[in-house]
């Protein structure tokens, strides 16, 4: 997924495609892993993989992130991201002002 991201997303001095960014997704997907251990693997790297990784990426680059990860996960089901209530309240203030 690394190597198709390098070559296919545009390029932005904020992305970080190394080793380091790599370890973050398994660190989330241990934690995800340990706090519910019922949930298929498939599915934790999946939202380890979104979750370490859309926050970083410009709308374009995430549209096109996303179909790279439906293409690897093919029939898997994106779980919603588990937003604080902090996450709503900006945007919604973002909304009321016009802005993205």
């Amino acid at each position: 997924l690394y190597a198709l991201m390098v070559q296919q997303l545009s390029k932005q001095d904020h992305y970080d495609f190394g080793l380091r960014s790599l370890r973050g997704v398994l660190m989330c997907a241990g934690g995800l892993k340990r706090a519910d251990a019922s949930v298929s693997e498939e599915l934790i790297l999946l939202r380890a993989l979104r979750d370490m990784n859309v926050p970083k990426f410009i709308r374009e680059d995430m549209e096109l992130f996303m179909l790279l990860i439906n293409d690897l996960f093919p029939g898997m089901e994106t779980p919603p991201s588990e937003q604080g209530q902090l996450v709503v309240a900006m945007r919604d203030s973002l909304l009321e002002r016009g802005l993205q």
